[in-house]
């Protein structure tokens, strides 16, 4: 890597003019009606079908056990009310020459079915004495038409985060999804089943005939089922946690559901490239959860020692998380010797040399701390007051020609208050908006996000204990002053209020907003 990029530094010639590409990796996509009839008829206008499963909008229960059913039918999952259907449901109900209606005729009126008919639709209701016979109704049929390869069981009142987390999976393999009261079950067949929830919500007994995936909570399971039946995501739909009925009508799409919520562990999202937005969901969890759609190879740009802990260290960890530690690069522009501690009495007769060597420490090993590789550190070296812009712009040629689906983050180019962190920034984004290379976004320190359009924030933040450890232990290393290590805390000493405002965020947040505001 050094004999690499030693070419670039001897190199005054911009390498980037051979392509022209503007095509954002990060992709965020939002179906939002004005209610939950719309997003499903929304939902429905993504899928080629001529089946369409019916269910009450205000009543889940039954519901719960449609997605399989919608899997084999390649069918949306439409809402109606207990007695009118909405005109959203209506307009993609004359689309379809089947119906299915799932539920019983309290949950969805007689005169509905009827109206049906009259339209000249085929109808077929499927139901039973309650909602666990209901869904044996769904597999039955499920079974009728092409046979059951797999059964996944929930609990049909305790259960139905745990059944959104499922119905995706039903879906694309087309297979049913039992409800039980967590006790017994009087469907069973010799073929491999799934208990989905812990022993709370499916008593041990389920152990004896099904394998059990589980978590602490609703996310923890969802996380758990998403890595067993999708390891290869590439997209993902997000849906909310608490208001569960856009799940259940996205599940059709055969695509894993995440559950989120504002403080919800979002990192089941790493890996993907793209998400779809279901339903009203808060706009500070779909911020977090854009944390983890990059590029498969991303590369830091940071302007000082101490910049990527400070203003990205969160962000250095998700994306670590998102693409791999090989995937992951740092780039450092300046040598470190322009840090105003430097003009303290007791650094002033110090060689230039060694202000280099006690900053390009704290910096390795902060980095370090973050998870970069210590192959994937890339000093360019550069004079404080004399920054050579060719230098950063090969530099970034180099990533963008040499590696497939590049994301570049740097300084803001506009949210800063810092001149470099914003000529960095402008370089970067230059390069975008020109269209030489094909995805970047931009860290802002956190006094700057107000000024910032919430739907361009994307904010990084430690989801469990792991990651904020990560970027607590980079912040000590530029604390350490000790003179055996030869370590003398430039970084803290230089900005001690920002070390402690970072520090003393519960959950050591960064702060990205994207090109273009």
């Amino acid at each position: 890597m050094k004999n690499k990029f030693l070419k670039i530094l001897l190199s005054t010639a911009i390498v980037l003019g051979s392509i022209n590409f503007k095509v954002q990796a990060l992709e965020l996509n939002y179906i939002d009606g004005i209610d939950r009839y719309e997003t499903a008829s929304m939902i429905a206008s993504q899928i080629n079908y001529s089946n369409a499963i019916l269910v009450n909008g205000l009543s889940i229960a039954d519901g719960l056990s449609a997605s399989g059913l919608s899997g084999t039918l390649n069918a949306p999952i439409l809402l109606t009310r207990d007695s009118s259907i909405p005109n959203s449901t209506l307009e993609k109900l004359k689309l379809a020459k089947n119906i299915y209606i799932v539920g019983g005729n309290t949950v969805i009126s007689p005169n509905i079915e009827k109206q049906l008919y009259n339209m000249g639709k085929s109808v077929k209701r499927l139901s039973g004495s309650n909602r666990y016979d209901t869904s044996i109704a769904v597999a039955n049929e499920i079974e009728r038409i092409k046979g059951v390869q797999e059964i996944y069981y929930v609990n049909g009142l305790k259960g139905e985060a745990d059944a959104m987390s499922i119905a995706p999976v039903a879906s694309f393999n087309q297979n049913p999804v039992i409800l039980t009261n967590g006790q017994s079950t009087n469907y069973k067949k010799s073929v491999k089943s799934y208990s989905i929830g812990g022993t709370t919500v499916l008593n041990s007994s389920f152990d004896n005939f099904s394998e059990r995936i589980s978590g602490l909570n609703r996310f923890e399971t969802n996380k758990n089922v998403i890595n067993k039946f999708f390891p290869n995501k590439t997209h993902v739909n997000l849906s909310k946690s608490d208001v569960l009925i856009d799940a259940l009508t996205a599940s059709a799409l055969k695509e894993p559901v995440v559950l989120i919520s504002n403080d919800s562990d979002k990192s089941i999202i790493a890996g993907s490239k793209s998400a779809t937005v279901f339903g009203n969901i808060n706009q500070i969890a779909v911020n977090r959860a854009k944390a983890y759609l990059y590029g498969d190879v991303v590369v830091f740009y940071s302007q000082h020692q101490d910049d990527e802990t400070l203003f990205a260290g969160s962000a250095i960890v998700d994306a670590i998380e998102s693409v791999g530690k090989e995937n992951v690069y740092i780039v450092l522009v300046t040598d470190g010797t322009g840090s105003e501690v430097f003009n303290w009495d007791r650094y002033k007769n110090i060689s230039n040399e060694t202000k280099i060597s006690l900053r390009t420490t704290e910096f390795k090993e902060a980095v370090l701390k973050l998870g970069i590789k210590n192959e994937n550190i890339v000093l360019l070296n550069q004079p404080e007051n004399n920054i050579d812009k060719n230098v950063i712009v090969n530099t970034i040629g180099y990533f963008e020609n040499n590696f497939n689906n590049v994301t570049h983050v740097t300084h803001s180019y506009k949210y800063d208050t810092h001149p470099q962190h914003l000529e960095t920034g402008r370089i970067v984004n230059n390069l975008y908006e020109n269209g030489l290379i094909k995805d970047c976004r931009f860290f802002t320190p956190s006094t700057e996000i107000n000024n910032i359009p919430k739907t361009a924030l994307i904010e990084s933040v430690s989801d469990n204990e792991i990651e904020k450890t990560s970027v607590l232990n980079a912040s000590k290393e530029y604390q350490l002053d000790n003179k055996d290590m030869i370590r003398e805390g430039i970084g803290y000493k230089s900005v001690p209020g920002l070390f402690r405002s970072l520090t003393s965020d519960p959950k050591v947040s960064s702060y990205l907003h994207s090109s273009g505001i």
